[in-house]
């Protein structure tokens, strides 16, 4: 035997070659480990969620809502604008991308900003 072989035998116990553990004690443990992770994933799927907000921009003001992922928004109060039409919901604050309702659904935390059109005089 050369002296690989030997270190390799040696080493073939790794950081708990020397750990001196009951299998009940470590079936307890797991058991105790899969339930807290149990109880941490009901917690965040209750609790868990996206924050939809609606800026207005200069309109009365619409509550914010919590979703969870992929759910689609709701249709929120159409905010009124003394001598502004409402032009819709989009997704950045300069007004370029439209929010379609019908499709698009919640991936992260969201701002919608409403769009306004001037009314004719």
């Amino acid at each position: 035997m050369n002296a690989d072989t030997m270190q390799t035998k040696k080493d073939a116990g790794g950081l708990y070659q020397n750990l001196r553990v009951p299998v009940k004690a470590l079936n307890g443990f797991i058991f105790v480990c899969l339930l807290l992770l149990l109880l941490v994933s009901v917690v965040l799927t209750l609790r868990g969620g996206y924050t939809v907000s609606f800026c207005t921009n200069g309109g009365t003001a619409v509550d914010s809502i919590r979703l969870r992922y992929g759910d689609d928004i709701p249709f929120p109060a159409v905010p009124e604008r003394t001598g502004y039409r409402f032009g819709g919901w989009y997704t950045d604050p300069d007004l370029t991308v439209r929010w379609n309702f019908a499709e698009d659904q919640i991936e992260q935390a969201t701002i919608l900003y409403a769009a306004w059109i001037p009314e004719k005089k």
